[in-house]
């Protein structure tokens, strides 16, 4: 009997043991996490503003806003726990920053209350400069509820607060509600959003707006496309340009990166200043006019879309705010339009919901300009001066996107023509290389699509583009280059690099060269801008040059660019290497015949590079990789690793553990039964 007693306290000492050793961990492993709970304190005007670490493999790194004074910076450390940074305390004393530089990696170790080290990690503060901080504070939900939402139909309200880089409040106040937008963009793990008021909000100057637009620029990596080309809209005199602004980004403390903060695109007396129709249309009807039911119609080689409405107002010859978007997505707007043959649609962005009259109305004025441009004349339906300006933007900066392209009519008692603009959506532009066959700065872009390649065909169209270069677009490029675009970069260059350590580990959805850094991703835009000027100078003002091209899109990705006086020498090509491969040389994109560096080139050309694969990876190689590329980006760390093994190898040890001592007490009870019997 004594026997028996002993074997169930060993098994109830062992089990308890077990428990204890399991909860001990587990605590272990919860305190170690508290370092979530460590963020900076950013001294404002208006108040204090945190910034949380972030975790970076085996590092954590703090990205402060351009305005941080070192000597005030503080920090949060969860009660009960200590914190020590290269063997000093935090003891949060004023000035424990004073002289930390930004770069400076220092060795941060936390304790708990009772001494235990439960963290020791690398931790390096960088800091911003130049760029505002635009601080955002959710109220009623997380942003992961908005980044879930692929429609965009999910926001959230909060608070806001826009910090210069010199400290002044430039906006503090109540945030209606934020957003997410855009459409390829939106399917990256940088994503851009829309930021809502309630009260119209002026913010760096922009004037005041109900709606803004942060974009993130995620196939951007230089980060400069959109700013160069919505500046140089507005220096060329085209109406309505978006001004923008960049800034450093927060959501609820944490630093998402370097965005570029806009005007968007609406008609609004902020924005495009036309009369509203919609709102002319609704005063005339009495049920919201999203009741309504939807309606097609086929007519006359137009499909139309629109409201079955039954009242117009009087006048519906203004005010249309009008996106040209490719075909195929026709059918994801209310209100639109397609003729026969193209490529490309019509819809509304204003009025959504358009009456059969509007509808009408507005494709027979694009009809009536589309049959001009194919008979070579330019309609007098439209501003022929905003047209070609608008038409310069799109070709100078070399935009192949067909999508987010504008026009505007407003009544005809104010004005009768139709406008091109505003301009929007360039990341794509410049040489960007995010889809194959797009980097070259030698040849026409937006010549060459939708409607635009029919403007372009109008002999008197191109001639007022001829003419606008050379005098008045050619000195802006020129000042692009020589002044605005080294002044972008030194401006952005602290956050750009904060943005790049913030992001780097993230992969793209689409094809892109491998930049070293963001520097050299600034070089490429800066050399594809000085490269489209020389091959516009041949297009359109005859000089006598031609231009060389050089492309390898797979397994090495490289693009190069040149221009040569005629009869010059084509030159030294760099020579390629990739493990695996053996680089055949370049070649004739057009007569496939290799390149040879002696020939005296009349003509411009492309030359394409050949590869021939000549081992492939081994299995082994093949799962180390995908394993590395998989660990990459989930952030593992070993530290996490063990940490998973651990409490998941001693969960299952503890479950063994209980199920050995259940069994064993049936075990026990069957054989006291037994013995009974």
């Amino acid at each position: 009997m004594n026997k028996g007693k002993g074997k169930r306290t060993f098994l109830l000492i062992a089990a308890s043991l077990v428990l204890l050793a399991v909860l001990c961990l587990c605590v272990f492993s919860s305190l170690r996490d508290k370092w979530r709970g460590i963020s900076f304190v950013v001294p404002t005007a208006q108040g204090d503003e945190t910034v949380s670490l972030y975790e970076d493999g085996d590092s954590f790194y703090a990205f402060l806003p351009s305005y941080t004074d070192m000597e005030a910076l503080s920090l949060s450390v969860p009660g009960g726990f200590r914190l020590t940074l290269d063997d000093r305390e935090y003891d949060g004393q004023p000035g424990f920053f004073d002289g930390v530089s930004a770069d400076t990696p220092m060795t941060m170790r936390m304790y708990s209350g009772l001494g235990v080290k439960l963290i020791e990690r690398q931790l390096v503060i960088e800091k911003s400069e130049n760029i505002p901080a635009l601080y955002v504070t959710l109220i009623d939900g997380d942003l992961s509820s908005v980044n879930n939402s692929q429609d965009h139909s999910v926001d959230r309200a909060g608070r806001c607060a826009l910090i210069t880089s010199d400290k002044e409040v430039d906006y503090s106040g109540k945030l209606d509600r934020l957003r997410g937008r855009g459409n390829v963009t939106w399917e990256e793990n940088k994503k851009p959003y829309n930021i809502e008021f309630n009260e119209p909000a002026d913010l760096l100057g922009m004037g005041k707006g109900y709606r803004y637009c942060l974009l993130a620029n995620a196939l951007d990596k230089s980060n400069l496309r959109d700013k160069i080309v919505y500046d140089a809209a507005i220096e060329a005199g085209l109406p309505n340009s978006v001004e923008s602004a960049f800034v450093d980004l927060y959501i609820d403390g944490e630093y998402l990166g370097l965005y570029l903060m806009t005007e968007d695109v609406a008609l609004r007396e902020d924005r495009v200043d036309l009369i509203d129709l919609e709102a002319q249309t609704q005063a005339v009807n009495p049920l919201t006019l999203s009741n309504y039911t939807a309606a097609e119609s086929k007519e006359n080689g137009a499909d139309k879309r629109y409201f079955d409405i039954p009242n117009d107002p009087a006048d519906i010859t203004g005010g249309y705010l009008v996106e040209l978007d490719m075909a195929e997505r026709y059918k994801l707007f209310n209100s639109g339009f397609i003729f026969d043959g193209n490529d490309y649609c019509y819809t509304l962005k204003s009025p959504q919901h358009a009456t059969k009259a509007e509808i009408d109305y507005i494709s027979e004025l694009f009809e009536e300009i589309e049959a001009d441009f194919a008979a070579g004349k330019i309609s007098e339906r439209i501003d022929a001066d905003s047209w070609a300006r608008y038409f310069l933007v799109q070709e100078v900066f070399a935009n192949f996107d067909p999508c987010s392209v504008y026009f505007y009519k407003d009544i005809d008692a104010w004005d009768e023509k139709i406008y091109a603009g505003p301009i929007w959506d360039f990341d794509k532009a410049l040489g960007s290389p995010v889809y194959e066959g797009t980097g070259s700065p030698d040849q026409l872009y937006a010549a060459g699509h939708t409607l635009m390649q029919r403007m372009y065909a109008c002999p008197a169209f191109q001639e007022i583009v001829r003419q606008k270069y050379k005098e008045e677009f050619l000195p802006l490029l020129e000042d692009m280059i020589e002044n605005k675009i080294p002044a972008y970069r030194e401006e952005i260059a602290a956050s750009a690099k904060m943005n790049e350590q913030r992001r780097h580990h993230e992969k793209l959805h689409v094809w892109e060269p491998v930049f070293e850094d963001y520097e050299a991703h600034a070089d490429y835009v800066s050399d594809f801008l000085i490269q489209r000027r020389e091959y516009l100078g041949i297009e359109w003002c005859g000089e006598e040059k031609v231009t060389v091209d050089y492309v390898s899109y797979s397994p090495v990705q490289k693009l190069g660019f040149y221009t040569l006086e005629k009869g010059e020498k084509v030159g030294e090509l760099p020579v390629l290497e990739c493990e695996g491969y053996r680089f055949e040389g370049w070649y004739d994109s057009v007569t496939d015949l290799p390149y040879d560096p002696e020939e005296a080139l009349t003509e411009s050309k492309t030359y394409v590079a050949k590869w021939t694969q000549i081992a492939s990876e081994g299995l082994v190689q093949r799962l180390k990789a995908k394993a590395e590329d998989f660990a990459e980006r989930q952030n593992w760390t070993i530290e996490k690793l063990i940490n998973y093994a651990l409490t998941g190898g001693l969960a299952l040890i503890f479950g063994i553990a209980l199920l050995a001592f259940f069994l064993g007490g049936l075990i026990k009870r069957r054989k006291r039964g037994e013995r009974r019997k």
